[in-house]
């Protein structure tokens, strides 16, 4: 299920790190414009846009992407002190 915000377009996506619309307070906001969580319109996703299908996908696209920052990280001689890059 997507819930978008009718002012702004924002797309709060239900899945297991936002967990669902519903279960956001009534006082929730839009990150994006401010507006009241009642202004938000729930539409249906296509099949295969659901988490079951995407989940796996989305992994095996972070793996080199997490494997690069730690070979460049290992090359540098200092490191942010607040990121850590």
């Amino acid at each position: 299920m997507k819930h978008t915000c009718s002012y702004c377009g924002f797309e709060y996506l239900n899945n297991a790190e936002t967990g669902p619309f519903e279960d956001l307070p009534e006082s929730w906001k839009c990150p994006w414009c401010v507006a009241d969580k009642a202004d938000f319109i729930a539409e249906k996703l296509p099949e295969s846009l659901t988490e079951e299908a995407t989940a796996p996908a989305a992994e095996e696209a972070k793996a080199p992407v997490i494997k690069e920052k730690k070979a460049r990280k290992e090359k540098l001689l200092y490191s942010c002190s607040v990121c850590g890059e």
